[in-house]
């Protein structure tokens, strides 16, 4: 089959009952958070200031390619996606230090502040009991008008495990750029399965709901450490011959 032929089927499959379908829950969570958007774009700034005049301790970590840095609860790509890099937490600040990271904590040593050094950017978190809402903005400081970049929510079991794990990017105009889902599932030994999703919407003639799905499986070793991860590529259609499932050995040590 060739490139244009594969095209036609990916945008027939597109256009498909069956991929609205699919999309629907991850349609509604990215209106959910829509909501939490726009509820918080006139109220983010007052909420920060606030949470920074009741920080009692405060941390700095290096550079990260989590959007949260060090305390970022997205397990799944420091574990998977290339090791992806966590940072450090500081022990110390010298005149040599240039930390990207500032993290505020209030009196229950709750994280609830994070600034990012050297930009008009920070995120407030919003503490529930076994949940948590950040909400990332920046703040143009030629004019003060304020855009909201993420919105994440973070679900935990009753041990405190991180359960469901949701973030939404967006355009400087507001429009979603892509909604990740990671949902993750636990046995006596420890976390045994995360579901990974990733939506989005694709321009083609016009837009349609795409959605990308990955499913992880652990194995631990006698110490309980994880030891290697199977990638099982759920995503549909299946448009190219490519061996969908590969293991991979963990190079970290992680006991989760």
């Amino acid at each position: 089959m060739d490139f244009s032929s594969k095209q036609n089927e990916l945008k027939a499959y597109l256009k498909s009952d069956d991929n609205i379908k699919i999309c629907k829950p991850f349609i509604d969570e990215s209106e959910k958070l829509e909501e939490i958007k726009n509820e918080y774009l006139t109220k983010c700034r007052g909420i920060y200031c606030d949470f920074s005049n009741h920080i009692s301790k405060k941390e700095y970590a290096s550079d990260s390619e989590l959007h949260r840095g060090y305390y970022c609860p997205d397990i799944i790509s420091d574990i998977v996606i290339g090791n992806c890099h966590r940072g450090k937490l500081y022990k110390r600040l010298t005149s040599k230090t240039k930390p990207c990271f500032e993290y505020g904590f209030d009196i229950e040593n709750r994280l609830t502040v994070v600034n990012f050094p050297g930009y008009d950017d920070h995120e407030i978190i919003l503490n529930d009991g076994k949940s948590n809402v950040g909400i990332l903005f920046s703040e143009d400081c030629d004019n003060g008008n304020i855009e909201i970049r993420a919105v994440c929510k973070c679900m935990y079991d009753d041990k405190m495990r991180i359960k469901e794990y949701v973030l939404a990017n967006y355009w400087s105009d507001g429009e979603l750029d892509e909604l990740t889902v990671e949902k993750y599932y636990y046995d006596e030994v420890g976390i045994k399965s995360v579901d990974y999703f990733r939506f989005c919407y694709i321009s083609l003639d016009e837009k349609y709901p795409c959605l990308d799905y990955k499913q992880y499986t652990f194995e631990h070793n006698h110490d309980g450490y994880l030891k290697r991860y199977t990638e099982t590529d759920l995503t549909e259609p299946k448009l190219y011959d490519l061996y969908n499932v590969s293991v991979h050995e963990v190079t970290k040590k992680y006991k989760l």
